[in-house]
Order: structure tokens, then C-alpha cells, then sequence
């Protein structure tokens, strides 16, 4: 839901220069997936998946409520970890 609405969050936030790390913050953790599959191996496909679904829910949460494109960015890459977790854990 955040990438559809980018353009105009990016607008409020007055940051367009900074724009394509808001992007690169989400892709760049979901290249974790091996470390994360090793954690699924050690703790579980079912406990990993719902840490995975809280990580991505909560970095949603605060992405939705950044006041400023650093915190934007932050909150992107910890949802990109969550997305990480969740493509290992299906």
C-alpha cells in the first residue's frame, strides 16, 4: 500500500530527492533470506512465520506514522526485513 501511495506521501514529506532510498530501504533486507531461512530451521516454521507477520505489520504501522523521509526510510527497512521473513517462511 505504501508504494501506491509514495508519490504523495513523499510530497508531504517534502523529499523527493530521497525518493529512491525509500525503495532501496524495503528491497535491500529482503536479500537476508538466507540467514533468515537458517533461523527457521533453528526455531521453527511456524513461530518464524508469526515473527516475521509482527516485524513486517509493525514496520507498516510506523511507516504510516513517519513525520520525516529518515524516519520513512527506517521504517521501510524494517518492513522489508519483515517481507524478507515472510517469503522464507511460506
Amino acid at each position: 500500500m505504501v508504494s501506491t501511495a509514495l508519490p504523495t506521501i513523499v510530497g508531504d514529506l517534502h523529499g523527493a530527492s530521497h525518493l529512491s532510498w525509500v525503495v532501496t530501504a524495503t528491497c535491500w533486507p529482503r536479500r537476508s533470506r538466507p540467514p533468515c531461512g537458517e533461523a527457521r530451521d533453528l526455531y521453527g516454521r511456524k513461530s518464524f512465520f508469526q515473527a516475521a507477520i509482527v516485524i513486517f505489520l509493525v514496520g507498516s504501522a510506523l511507516a504510516g506514522l513517519s513525520t520525516s523521509m529518515i524516519e520513512l526510510i527506517a521504517f521501510r527497512a524494517i518492513q522489508g526485513l519483515g517481507g524478507g521473513g515472510l517469503m522464507i517462511g511460506r
